[in-house]
């Protein structure tokens, strides 16, 4: 058995994601249905730098291709596509947690400043995260450390679209922290690989 050779895309900028991207947008590749990489040369929608970058990426050197919001993955050396919808199964898990560990039950009414609230909700979505990637890549991956400044961004992303500091404990309130965790790991990607090109 040889060893996967992983690709990993991690900003959404990057060329590679776009062009992968695009092969998504057009095909609509449902999961467990071969992506053909001669069906997606045979389109006209590529130009001939970009088909020469999909032989590069899918008959190349990889056989799995992690981005943030979608995986290819090769099996027999047929192409397939996965992707990342994990938010309603967090956003539903995080409710039934919260509603039965912790004192936040269903419906009840919490506050965008309450960082103890934001902290159980980082703790929770770090132990998803973690299984996740345990059954993904098979490795024990940490989840994020949580920090003053993890938890306050967390807060004021909380706090955008409202202009006062109640709401319910309910699924568009777990739905808002979902997206405030993903616009902060944008932040912290983009200013890792800032660090990185400034060295």
């Amino acid at each position: 058995m040889t060893d996967k050779k992983l690709l990993f895309i991690p900003l959404k900028s990057d060329n590679d994601y776009e062009l992968l991207k695009k092969c998504i947008d057009l095909v609509n590749p449902i999961e467990g249905k071969e992506i053909g990489l001669n069906d997606l040369l045979s389109l006209d929608h590529f130009s001939l730098d970009e088909k020469h970058d999909l032989i590069r990426l899918l008959k190349g050197d990889y056989n799995f291709i992690l981005t943030k919001d979608f995986t290819f993955y090769s099996k027999n050396d047929q192409w397939f596509c996965r992707k990342h919808d994990y938010r309603h199964s967090y956003i539903t898990k995080m409710l039934y947690h919260m509603n039965n560990e912790t004192k936040y039950r269903y419906n009840s009414a919490v506050h965008y400043s309450d960082l103890h609230l934001v902290e159980l909700l980082i703790e929770q979505y770090n132990k998803f995260l973690e299984e996740d990637l345990a059954d993904e890549i098979g490795e024990v991956v940490k989840g994020y450390e949580i920090s003053q400044d993890m938890l306050q961004f967390i807060s004021n992303c909380l706090k955008e679209e409202t202009a006062n500091d109640d709401s319910w404990m309910d699924y568009a309130f777990i739905r808002r922290f979902v997206e405030a965790v993903q616009k902060y790991d944008d932040l912290l990607v983009e200013s890792f690989f800032s660090e990185e090109n400034m060295e």
